[in-house]
């Protein structure tokens, strides 16, 4: 990690981590509106088994970047879920990266899934280039109708597909 640390978020990190959920190109990637201060605090009472919440921090403990695990449960199959973002200063530094890896080996460890699953939009190329790398493939799709702007295609990643997931499992046909 060059210049910066992942930890766990607390209740100090709530207004910053909310903050970088409206910042325009984090916001424009989240695969749902961008949530109010009261969920983000709501995280912090997830018990452990639940989910995930890990920020990574600057060398003056500013919130960099964002992480959140979970497992998720369906259609007989069991695997991890997660959502990552960076804010703009701190992208091409590896961080990205980091954050992914460090959402395979908390799902590995936590609740033994080596199964992830990510949902990411199509036109971002960016996002897409990071889990390519990583070995993710295409495993479903479909629209999105944020409030406002026009609709966008989500694509449903994943770093080890099951045939049972084919177009039928997270976002459907």
């Amino acid at each position: 990690m060059s210049g910066w640390t992942l930890r766990p978020m607390g209740s100090a990190d709530v207004d910053a981590v909310w903050a970088g959920e409206q910042e325009p190109s984090i916001a424009a990637g989240l695969i749902h509106e961008p949530p109010t201060r009261e969920v983000i605090a709501a995280r912090l009472l997830e018990p452990p088994d639940a989910a995930s919440h890990q920020v990574a921090c600057g060398p003056l403990d500013e919130v960099a970047g964002y992480l959140e695990v979970r497992p998720i449960h369906m259609q007989g199959v069991s695997c991890g879920s997660f959502s990552v973002w960076v804010l703009p200063a701190w992208r091409r530094q590896g961080m990205a990266d980091a954050l992914v890896a460090e959402a395979e080996a908390l799902s590995r460890a936590r609740w033994g899934l080596h199964t992830l699953l990510i949902g990411v939009f199509e036109d971002n190329a960016g996002a897409r280039s990071l889990y390519t790398r990583r070995g993710y493939v295409e495993v479903d799709r479909q629209w999105w109708w944020p409030r406002e702007g026009p609709r966008r295609r989500v694509l449903l990643l994943s770093n080890q597909p099951d045939p049972r997931w084919m177009r039928r499992v997270g976002f459907g046909a």
